[in-house]
């Protein structure tokens, strides 16, 4: 008997030395999952989640003490694994039990528990997948499934795995194969032994969000026990030891649920809590004209996708658009603001020194010129006092009016051919070649 007791003190001890990390399985395999996290972009069953796949809820009946592990989420640990060794199972050879599990809200699992009967280090299959959930509950809902002790079990302490893979029926056949989406929790089994009583250690997580990009997050940790190891994981694989670590000039991409790992002893507890960053603006800044002749008058427009509140111009302007007229190549930023969160844009605008046309071009109200080819009649459109003639392919004028606004011209009377349009504004001509076609 002595060495009985013995022995099995010796496998306890090693049990707890061995697994004192929520995300460390050794010696046993590491499951893999192709997404992780398993809840994807927002908190655990989130409606707007594109991945929401995990074991929301696991509970025993039928032993001497059961486990209840409920509305736990996403574990947000790494290849979505976790080691539950809070959560224990005591159970007596022969025993039945029933076993129920829940996935989140969004997505359908199938379930499998497996249980390292002969203490190797390897989940045999199928020998020791000790029970699956038939087919695949909906999302949301329980499905159950059953396993016996059997009958002659040695007393001691055996690992139990409980997994789960999206939309998979009869649940995981495999203890450590990669699948796309899921979770799997360890646990221990206790058979014809007792669970060690161990100082009951709590702990939370907080942080300061949502803030907006660029700016820092506080993640905070406290736990009931005055000693103990503080680890974080999250997003984008980030990891810290520190107890209450800064996120620095966060983005969208930072977003979602961070864990801390609260080691006190031999069995670290896990509290979450969800980063949120705020929307900003999508913003683009064009110019009417780039380059532009120097002194000359450009307009710079800011161009939003969805809601902004306020403009702010570098150079005093309060509207979506702002008039500039610089001299040389010049740089100016827009701010745009949706009452929460501001996005800053900066534009260069390019000058040139203009001649002739150029300048012509820069500073003049050009008609719009339409049909061309033309047949009955010409509709100009004038932004601005203009001289507006028209010339025949000899050179003869045919047609001359000042016009300050949109026109239209009869020119039935002419003759098929080419002409000349000419356009006196500022000091400058400008002709453009026209064909009437009958």
């Amino acid at each position: 008997m002595k060495k009985n007791y013995l022995l099995i003190l010796v496998l306890l001890i090693f049990q707890l030395l061995s697994f004192s990390q929520t995300n460390n399985p050794a010696p046993y395999c590491l499951p893999s999952y192709s997404n992780a996290p398993c809840n994807q972009p927002g908190p655990s069953n989130a409606g707007g989640n594109t991945v929401n796949d995990f074991i929301n809820g696991f509970v025993t009946a039928g032993a001497v003490v059961n486990i209840s592990n409920m509305n736990t989420g996403c574990n947000g640990m790494a290849n979505n694994y976790i080691y539950y060794c809070q959560h224990n199972l005591q159970v007596n050879p022969g025993a039945v039990i029933t076993c129920s599990l829940q996935s989140g809200n969004v997505y359908a699992q199938g379930f499998s528990i497996f249980i390292d009967w002969n203490q190797d280090a390897v989940f045999q299959s199928p020998a020791e997948r000790v029970g699956s959930v038939p087919g695949v509950p909906p999302a949301g809902t329980w499905g159950t499934t059953s396993f016996t002790v059997p009958a002659n079990q040695a007393g001691g302490i055996y690992r139990m795995r409980v997994r789960s893979a999206y939309a998979t029926n009869g649940g995981p056949s495999n203890a450590c194969i990669n699948f796309a989406y899921g979770e799997c929790e360890d646990y221990n089994v206790y058979v014809a032994t007792s669970i060690p009583t161990t100082p009951s250690t709590t702990a939370t997580a907080s942080n300061n969000s949502p803030v907006c990009p660029g700016q820092s997050i506080n993640l905070s940790a406290t736990s009931s026990s005055s000693t103990g190891a503080f680890n974080w994981t999250g997003p984008l694989s980030y990891t810290s030891n520190v107890q209450n670590p800064v996120l620095s000039n966060v983005t969208a991409s930072m977003a979602g649920t961070y864990y801390v790992a609260v080691t006190s002893g031999t069995c670290p507890v896990l509290a979450g809590t969800y980063v949120g960053v705020k929307p900003v603006p999508s913003l683009t800044v064009t110019s009417n004209i780039n380059p532009v002749c120097a002194g000359s008058n450009a307009t710079l427009t800011g161009n939003t996708a969805g809601s902004a509140s306020s403009y702010t111009w570098s150079n005093g302007g309060n509207t979506n658009n702002t008039v500039v007229s610089p001299t040389i190549t010049t740089t100016y930023t827009l701010s745009v603001s949706n009452n929460t969160c501001t996005t800053t844009m900066p534009f260069t605008q390019s000058v040139s020194v203009c001649s002739g046309i150029e300048a012509f071009l820069a500073t003049a109200s050009l008609p719009i010129v339409s049909p061309n080819p033309f047949s009955n009649e010409l509709q100009l459109t004038i932004d601005g006092s203009a001289k507006i003639s028209i010339y025949n392919f000899a050179g003869q004028l045919v047609y001359e009016v000042d016009a300050n606004q949109n026109i239209i011209i009869a020119t039935e009377q002419f003759e098929k051919g080419i002409y000349f349009l000419s356009v006196a504004q500022h000091g400058q001509k400008m002709s453009v070649k026209l064909l009437k076609t009958n």
